[in-house]
């Protein structure tokens, strides 16, 4: 089943950050199909859990209150002339950002979450003042992993607290 654009969701979008191929911004109407393509794709969404599409529209919505409050949220991630090809950005926790990135399997293995990630956190560190991100892989997805090496992340090993996920950690200036 293919949503339809949710009359609720705003028509424009704010861009937070454009990389050289990828363009970062807020959810609109029109984003509801794309990113239900991915939320409700089992295999991008076996370690995350699958968004039901009926859910998609008050998933976007809570983002965008997300970004209202904190200036920060899972963002569209756009192709200039493909669509949007999956998400990037943070969840706004208490002790800082946490950093979540998912993307069509059609789109995996040339870059993007990589290059997504590092315009995502360029912008929190340059415009919210972000000196710590953090984010959780399940042991079994080194893909993600990967990302994160690359970016500088470091890995820190099992959190019980996120049941046995591995936490990684960037700290700005380190």
């Amino acid at each position: 089943m293919t949503p339809a654009p949710d009359p609720g969701l705003p028509t424009d979008a704010r861009i937070i950050t454009r990389t050289p191929r990828l363009v970062l911004r807020t959810w609109t109407a029109a984003d509801v199909a794309p990113i239900a393509r991915v939320w409700s794709d089992a295999e991008t969404m076996r370690y995350a859990g699958a968004t039901p599409v009926e859910r998609i529209p008050a998933a976007l919505r809570a983002g965008l209150a997300a970004q209202a409050a904190h200036g920060v949220c899972l963002w569209a991630v756009e192709l200039p002339g493909r669509g949007v090809i999956g998400d990037c950005g943070f969840h706004h926790r208490p002790d800082g950002l946490e950093l979540g990135y998912h993307f069509d399997p059609r789109f995996w293995g040339r870059g993007y979450a990589t290059e997504a990630a590092r315009g995502a956190i360029a912008y929190a560190i340059e415009s919210l003042g972000a000196r710590r991100i953090v984010a959780w892989v399940a042991p079994a997805n080194p893909r993600s992993a990967a990302v994160l090496d690359r970016l500088g992340f470091t890995g820190e090993g099992p959190d019980p607290a996120e049941d046995g996920e591995l936490r990684y950690t960037l700290t700005v200036g380190a």
